[in-house]
């Protein structure tokens, strides 16, 4: 008896139906870390992740129309480590030749720590948002809009 057979692995392009996709939603946590009274310090932000995710995975002559960003939001009882998140690189992918086709983003969130608050959070991550140098030139564009998560979506 010879050896067992042994599945080979089988490499797939799947650039191909990529090409095709015309919608794409992630969903994803901007989360602190650390204990209370220390969330400005140490917290985790996707958008790396995200922007090589979206320029490794679509290839360069696709489809892609609309991509719908969710956020959970956990970072204490105020924006204020929401101000310090990054968006730079976003912004970037979002306007790059690889994503040309793009006619609308919707960057929505929502506030994860509901039990710590005592006033909706929502609108005050939206005026964070609106008032970010790097997403700015795309909401006044008309690309990207903004909006609150509801508590099932």
């Amino acid at each position: 008896m010879g050896p067992p057979n042994v599945p080979q692995p089988v490499y797939h392009d799947h650039s191909l139906k990529l090409a095709n996709l015309r919608k794409l939603t992630i969903r994803s946590t901007i989360q602190s870390h650390c204990f209370r009274g220390r969330y400005s310090k140490c917290y985790a932000v996707p958008l790396p992740w995200m922007v090589h995710f979206l320029t490794s995975i679509i290839p360069p002559r696709n489809s892609m129309q609309s991509i719908s960003l969710q956020f959970t939001v956990n970072l204490g009882h105020s924006t204020e480590t929401f101000k310090k998140v990054d968006w730079a690189g976003l912004a970037f992918v979002l306007t790059s030749e690889l994503l040309s086709g793009l006619r609308s983003v919707y960057l929505g969130t929502r506030w994860g720590n509901i039990h710590w608050v005592t006033e909706p959070m929502e609108d005050s991550f939206t005026t964070v948002l609106e008032e970010d140098e790097h997403l700015l030139p795309l909401i006044r564009s008309g690309l990207l809009t903004l909006g609150t998560l509801g508590d099932v979506d």
